[in-house]
């Protein structure tokens, strides 16, 4: 699966588990970093609920959970998911990181 492909479907299922009645404030990928050495097509989900998560097991379950029900062929993708559960935790972002989701992307729908 291709890098736009993999976005677009972890877009409109995080986009339908929002539907649903959770809600994350961000969702975002990051390749998986092997010290630079190579590279092998994997990322590392961040996710960023709200409010926040009272287990991080129970929240990276549901998720994939539902990744596993809703976009299947993405988990081989998935390396690791990481909660995020502070909101004045400060995430170092990359230039290269990858939205797949945020607020003002719900709002323009």
């Amino acid at each position: 699966m291709d890098k736009k492909t993999l976005i677009k479907k972890l877009n409109k299922t995080f986009s339908d588990i929002i539907l649903g009645g959770k809600k994350y404030a961000e969702v975002w990928l990051t390749e998986m970093d092997f010290g630079g050495l190579y590279r092998n097509g994997t990322y590392v989900l961040h996710v960023r609920p709200e409010p926040k998560a009272e287990s991080y097991i129970q929240e990276i379950h549901d998720i994939l959970s539902t990744l596993d029900r809703e976009a299947k062929d993405t988990l081989p993708y998935i390396s690791t998911v990481k909660i995020h559960n502070n909101p004045d935790e400060r995430v170092e972002r990359h230039w290269d990181d990858i939205e797949v989701y945020n607020e003002e992307m719900a709002v323009s729908k």
